[in-house]
């Protein structure tokens, strides 16, 4: 399973993408037939790291 390390700081529209990205990825993941139990456990840690993005752009 993919480990995504990422915290939602001070960066409003950048949070906001992130809150989409999870929104969709986690609908993705529902159509290919994971349990919402997997996808709290899996998801319970994620957040955004603004200095993460950053550095990859």
């Amino acid at each position: 399973m993919l480990m995504v390390l990422l915290v939602a700081g001070s960066h409003p529209a950048l949070a906001d993408d992130f809150s989409a990205w999870m929104k969709d990825l986690r609908a993705e993941a529902r159509a290919a037939g994971i349990s919402e139990a997997t996808l709290d456990s899996a998801f319970k840690d994620v957040t955004l790291v603004p200095r993460v993005v950053e550095l990859d752009r």
